[in-house]
């Protein structure tokens, strides 16, 4: 029995790692990037521990068609995001990472349990780097190791173990929390969709500090993408849409303070609101993508690139980068920003269709056509996409599997008891 419990905690980890993977925690940063042997030792982890843990638990891998389908999109994404065709090593990355899912994707019997314990962790995670975070706000920066993201000399941190803080200009400000992630952006969308994936289940500790974390980053993304799937959850289970009528009255009430307080010079205007309101001057300063990029995306349909895309060596040679080393291009005419326009620059639009026909294998066409939280899930990455496109990435599938397989387990227990009641 000890050493079933020492598998599925190690279980659990392998599960939380690929989380962190997909949000960059500073711990995966060497995985990041093209194919290397620090990423392949990440998934054969993974992929082993979580065969192990089937085994144990004689769980049967399901072979829903469904789900195989969106097990090969999986793949084919992997291979768009290398450069496209169907090398052999990207078809063997592609099968380690989709191993994992299928798992989970098969595990609904353990899905609450397995669930909550990842999240479980994170919470402990972000609570100390909260601790810290508060902290460093009263008494200033402490000098700490200095660590650099091995792709962009954009990204140095002060290095705390559980807190990132920037020690460069970019993304400067102290205020926000991004806990071990790269930015607070992939913090925040990591944690909106994991409460999306538990359904808001504010009973329990571990989901209020997500919560907390995630206003906390004053994350844009994030904040949208709770908010957004906080309304679609209530479409999906039928609520009475009063709550989320005073749920949009509070809203309003913090917009109102965020303009008024201080004529405007407050952290969440200045942060978040001036973000989606922003006048003028504003809206140079926030444009996500540089000029290069709108006119390059304009070009792909005109020379009918639109379909693969123009490719990250393609990119970096008309950036003036050497692909793989920290260089980044400055300028206006170069290709830079984030967002779907960046996406399609890079894979083209036959990445795109791939990863929605992924999310809707495991979502609608796996549960059921009219399972309205499958539907509120897809639109929620759908909606995501367009600002913040990185739908392979481990922090929007595991999270989006996760959801499908508890929300089919409470569909389930709930026809279980009324077959008891009656």
């Amino acid at each position: 029995m000890q050493g079933m419990r020492s598998l599925y905690y190690i279980y659990v980890l392998s599960l939380f790692l690929l989380l962190s993977w997909g949000a960059h925690a500073w711990y995966t940063w060497p995985m990041d990037g093209n194919f290397n042997i620090l990423l392949l030792v990440l998934l054969l982890f993974v992929t082993t521990s979580s065969w192990l843990y089937r085994i144990k638990n004689n769980i049967k891998l399901n072979f829903h068609p469904a789900l195989l389908l969106a097990w090969l999109a999986l793949m084919e994404m992997r291979c768009l995001h290398s450069g496209g065709g169907l090398h052999p090593q990207d078809l063997f990355v592609g099968g380690l990472m989709a191993y994992p899912l299928w798992v989970v994707s098969s595990d609904e019997e353990h899905i609450e349990e397995v669930l909550s314990s990842v999240i479980k962790l994170l919470a402990v995670l972000l609570v100390l780097g909260i601790a810290l975070h508060l902290v460093l706000l009263i008494i200033g920066i402490v000098p700490s190791k200095i660590i650099r993201y091995p792709s962009s000399v954009l990204y140095a941190f002060y290095n705390y173990g559980v807190l990132l803080k920037s020690a460069t200009e970019y993304e400067a400000s102290g205020i926000r929390f991004q806990s071990v992630f790269l930015e607070p952006g992939y913090c925040g969308t990591l944690l909106a969709f994991l409460l999306h994936a538990v359904r808001y289940d504010f009973k329990k500790r571990e989901n209020v500090v997500l919560l907390i974390s995630l206003f906390l980053s004053l994350s844009l993304a994030g904040i949208i993408t709770f908010v957004t799937g906080y309304v679609l959850n209530g479409w999906a289970e039928r609520k009475n849409m009063t709550a989320y009528f005073a749920f949009g009255i509070i809203l309003g009430a913090i917009v109102l303070f965020g303009i008024n307080y201080n004529q405007g010079d407050n952290v969440v205007n200045e942060m978040v609101l001036s973000r989606i309101m922003p006048d003028e001057e504003d809206s140079q300063r926030n444009q996500r993508n540089s000029i290069g990029a709108d006119i390059y995306f304009e070009s792909l349909f005109e020379t009918g690139e639109w379909l693969h895309g123009l490719g990250n060596e393609r990119i970096a040679m008309i950036n003036g980068e050497d692909l793989g080393t920290a260089e980044v291009s400055y300028g206006e005419d170069v290709i830079r920003g984030a967002g779907y326009k960046i996406f399609i620059l890079k894979f083209g639009v036959l990445a795109v269709l791939v990863a929605f026909l992924f999310y809707l294998f495991v979502g609608p066409m796996w549960l059921g056509w009219t399972n309205r939280y499958a539907w509120s899930f897809l639109l929620l990455i759908i909606i995501t996409f367009i600002p913040t496109s990185y739908p392979m990435s481990h922090s929007w599938t595991l999270p989006y599997v996760f959801g499908m397989v508890y929300a089919s387990h409470i569909e389930n227990k709930d026809k279980l008891n009324t077959d008891k009641l009656s």
